[in-house]
C-alpha cells in the first residue's frame, strides 16, 4: 500500500498522543495509541461527516446522554468467571443499560441532523427486561 504521506509529515503519533491525554479509559487510551491513518478517500470522508454530525451536536448545546463504560469491564469479567455480582454491581449494570436506552431515543429525536450518528443508535441492543 503506496501512503501519500508518511506518519511523521502528518504528526500522526502527536496527535494522538494529545487526543489520548483526554480519554478517561486506559483500554480506550490504549487503543487510540495504536490507531493508524486511513488511507482510502471514502473511509476519510466518511469519519469526517461522522466528525461534523458530532460537532452539529456540540454547536447546537445539545445534552448527550453519556456514561462511562469503564467500570463494567471488570463486572464482565468476573461475572464470566462465574463470580457473583452484588447489588450495587448490578445497579451499574442497569444504569448503563438505561443510558444506553436514552441515548437511543436522542439519537433517533436528532436523526435529520445526526443521521449517520442515529444510525449506529439504531444498532444498540437495548436490554429491557434486564433493567428491570
Amino acid at each position: 500500500m503506496t501512503e501519500i504521506f508518511e506518519n511523521s509529515q502528518l504528526q500522526f503519533a502527536q496527535v494522538l498522543t494529545q487526543v489520548a491525554s483526554y480519554d478517561k479509559s486506559p483500554e480506550d487510551r490504549n487503543l487510540l495509541l495504536q490507531a493508524q491513518p486511513l488511507t482510502k478517500p471514502a473511509a476519510v470522508t466518511h469519519l469526517l461527516d461522522e466528525t461534523e454530525e458530532g460537532t452539529r451536536l456540540l454547536e447546537r448545546s445539545l445534552q448527550l446522554p453519556f456514561v462511562s463504560s469503564d467500570s463494567l469491564l471488570p463486572l464482565i469479567n468476573r461475572a464470566q468467571k462465574g463470580l457473583l455480582l452484588s447489588a450495587d454491581d448490578l445497579e451499574k449494570v442497569a444504569d448503563y443499560l438505561r443510558v444506553c436506552e436514552l441515548l437511543q431515543r436522542f439519537l433517533y429525536r436528532e436523526k435529520d441532523l445526526v443521521p449517520i450518528l442515529n444510525s449506529y443508535g439504531e444498532e444498540l441492543q437495548l436490554f429491557p427486561k434486564l433493567v428491570e
